[in-house]
């Protein structure tokens, strides 16, 4: 059976916890806490804003998203009990505050995305998880948002720009 690394900190914390009776401190958190999960992957997008491969503004938005995952989960929550009723409780959570007026429904749909994202990433790249839950690509999970209609402008609007504009404006 193999043993993680344990430091000498660690170890003292251990015998002083046991010792005095006191809680688990700080530096013995879970690894696969839901927090220590989510600072990890954006810690991994955060280099790739670095390197280009991904815009700040996505990542912050990623970091908007996490802020309504840990509203609703308790961030010391263990990821590997993620399963398909999470889905579904975050879901029900995104469409309350929908309803309530306090998110937008594309916020709501990323947010979702991106609490799936998190999970994708923890089962095929950090490979904490063993699985991905079973209704992980169901359809009906999905937050739909309403097409939203383009502002455009009339002829009779076209007309008075195009008549103000310079002839290189113009073009």
């Amino acid at each position: 059976m193999a043993m993680d690394f344990v430091s000498r900190k660690q170890v003292a914390a251990a015998r002083a916890r046991l010792d005095t009776g006191r809680s688990t401190p700080e530096i013995w958190r879970n690894r696969q806490s839901l927090k220590l999960n989510i600072d990890n992957f954006l810690l991994q997008k955060r280099l790739q804003v670095e390197s280009g491969d991904l815009s700040a503004t996505r990542a912050e938005m990623l970091l908007r998203h996490f802020e309504l995952v840990l509203e609703h989960f308790d961030e010391r929550m263990d990821v590997t009990e993620i399963g398909g009723k999470a889905l579904v409780e975050f879901r029900q959570f995104c469409l309350s505050k929908l309803s309530s007026g306090r998110l937008s429904e594309s916020m709501a749909r990323d947010a979702l995305a991106a609490f799936k994202q998190l999970i994708k990433w923890m089962y095929s790249t950090a490979e904490i998880i063993d699985r991905l839950p079973r209704n992980f690509d169901d359809k009906a999970l999905a937050i739909h948002v309403s097409p939203s209609e383009p502002e455009t402008l009339s002829v009779d609007q076209i007309s008075a720009l195009l008549d103000l504009a310079s002839v290189r404006t113009e073009l």
